[in-house]
């Protein structure tokens, strides 16, 4: 196997040219990473209440993941230097990484000491072995450029606009396609309806588990959007970025979720912050430029001024069923924390917190709507560190490579970050996992770029 060794050239630096087989030298995408893009695509958008009148739990997703590990052994046996990259990621980055698999890993052992390791096992197989843990190592050794960085993007964005149009389709009629005549005695459909509506309005979800999940993720994909390498077009380009952004409010609207209202108001600030100190940086003269900083600082001051009552109410609730709502949240951490310290280190396993800790829904259904209290008493303490620790040391590693990037890759690395704090934010008021495997991808292209941008941006094996 090809190793990287340090330039002579430039000490402390990689020589990727020597090291790096000639076919990697170039932006063109190959089949991982087509077939990579297809499976976040089908992650997204494939609707998830289809396996009901399916009968299997048999998705294209994972039929795509089966096609690119076949794949991805066959290049590796014939051309090994392909995953050269990859390899240099984990060792110069690759903290997040392996915290993630310690995350999973400790969430596999903690199936032997479940109140029900058949039920935990299954379930671990099922959604994370099989489904989300794969997108992870797919992102991690398929990405090596920059234009499959940007692909990627791409991917998200498209998979946003679809389930978002589907969702606001479903919101004016009042009907979602995928859950029509299904028995509401099946998985998670008698919660569901009653969740459907809220204050008399109804609560959009398009191709999700749940609106909760909905929201979260088209917050998340605004953050990326930050990211997308449309510039370059224009007013065609700025034109598509604000209709895309009215698509995704629009969508938030319809799913009346608070945490998702608020997440993607943080997105639009942080859109504008970052954009307004981009053109700063246009200024030819010190003095203009910091006019132009004294300008932003100065209208954040004031928009954080008054959008504080506006926030605040969104958390507390604007109405006596979210008030509610909130209130229950808080008795949920309360009830939840003494069987997280009866079971420290792994849980109760996995499907059984939520009947541990005694809360019901609506419905009378089991429920826990906090991804962290969720994560320590289904799997334990660690578990929980684990993955956070994860996703904030990927923010903070971005919060120090943006700033020897190229433009382009700062605002890639920006929107990454974003969208893991939207996830952290919004994961407090919701433990559905269905966005993990977005999660994963999103880590993974953080630390692969922050990479990129150690070797001057775009690296000189592509083409120019």
């Amino acid at each position: 196997m090809n190793r990287i060794s340090p330039s002579p050239r430039s000490p402390g630096k990689f020589a990727f040219m020597e090291s790096i087989p000639q076919y990697q030298r170039r932006s063109r995408l190959d089949v991982l990473d087509y077939v990579l893009c297809l499976t976040i695509f089908s992650y997204i958008a494939w609707p998830y209440y289809i396996k009901l009148r399916l009968g299997i739990d048999f998705t294209p997703t994972k039929l795509l993941l089966l096609l690119w590990f076949g794949l991805a052994f066959v290049v590796y046996m014939l051309t090994p230097g392909r995953f050269a990259f990859a390899h240099h990621v984990i060792r110069r980055n690759g903290a997040p990484y392996r915290l993630l698999l310690v995350f999973v890993i400790w969430r596999g052992v903690g199936c032997i000491f479940s109140s029900d390791p058949a039920l935990s096992l299954a379930e671990f197989v099922r959604s994370d072995l099989t489904f989300s843990f794969p997108l992870l190592v797919m992102t991690m050794y398929t990405i090596r450029s920059s234009a499959a960085v940007e692909a990627c993007f791409r991917t998200i964005f498209f998979a946003a606009i679809v389930v978002a149009l589907i969702g606001i389709v479903e919101w004016r009629a009042e009907s979602n396609p995928f859950t029509v005549g299904l028995n509401e005695s099946s998985e998670g459909l008698a919660q569901l309806a009653l969740d459907k509506s809220r204050d008399g309005a109804y609560r959009a979800q398009s191709t999700f588990f749940h609106p909760l999940a909905f929201g979260q993720f088209l917050a998340m994909a605004a953050a990326m959007l930050m990211g997308l390498r449309i510039n370059r077009f224009g007013i065609l380009g700025r034109g598509i970025w604000l209709c895309a952004y009215a698509i995704f409010a629009i969508a938030i609207v319809a799913t009346n979720t608070r945490s998702s209202i608020i997440g993607m108001f943080l997105v639009v600030l942080c859109f504008l912050f970052f954009s307004g100190a981009k053109f700063a940086r246009r200024m030819a003269t010190k003095p203009q430029r910091m006019i132009i900083y004294a300008i932003i600082i100065f209208i954040a001051i004031i928009g954080a001024a008054l959008s504080f009552g506006f926030v605040s109410e969104l958390v507390a609730g604007r109405s006596a069923v979210e008030k509610s709502s909130s209130s229950v949240r808080i008795d949920m951490l309360i009830a939840g924390i003494p069987v997280v310290l009866q079971n420290p280190l792994f849980g109760v396993g996995i499907q059984n917190g939520a009947k541990a800790v005694g809360f019901t829904g609506a419905g009378g259904a089991a429920t826990l709507d906090n991804l962290p209290l969720y994560l320590a008493v289904e799997t334990g303490f660690p578990s929980m560190i684990a993955f956070y620790g994860a996703l904030f040391m990927v923010v903070m590693r971005v919060a120090r490579g943006q700033r020897r990037a190229q433009i382009q890759l700062k605002f890639q690395l920006i929107g990454l970050a974003i969208t893991l704090v939207v996830f952290i934010l919004t994961s407090t008021v919701s433990a559905l996992m269905q966005n993990i495997g977005v999660v994963y991808a999103v880590a993974a292209l953080a630390l692969i770029t922050i990479s990129l941008c150690e070797s001057g941006g775009v690296p000189h094996w592509e083409g120019k």
